[in-house]
């Protein structure tokens, strides 16, 4: 069965690409720009998770390794987010690389 999944949080997210955030609390008046850009950060990482397994689920001997994070250690929203499907057992290479672009 193919999966259908809802690619909206995956567009918002591109319209915080290399923002900065902040933590609400520390945010002073831009608190809710700061939880809705967290928000969408974890909505799209959601998605992205969800079509990742889905790809996993049809290719045999391949495990979904972890996701990137939405941001980067300099609380800087990533340009994109990747991951690699790791073969296991007989299959250790090649794998298999995941990326969104915004």
């Amino acid at each position: 069965m193919n999966k259908k999944f809802d690619y909206t949080p995956l567009i918002r997210y591109t319209d915080y690409v290399e923002k900065k955030y902040i933590k609400p609390e520390k945010a002073g008046d831009l608190k809710e720009d700061m939880e809705l850009f967290r928000k969408n950060g974890q909505e799209a990482r959601k998605i992205f998770t969800q079509i990742a397994k889905s790809l996993e689920e049809k290719l045999d001997n391949f495990h979904v390794q972890k996701v990137s994070s939405w941001m980067n250690q300099a609380q800087i929203l990533r340009p994109h987010f990747w991951n690699y499907l790791k073969g296991y057992g007989e299959i250790t290479e090649p794998m298999f690389a995941l990326r969104l672009y915004g």
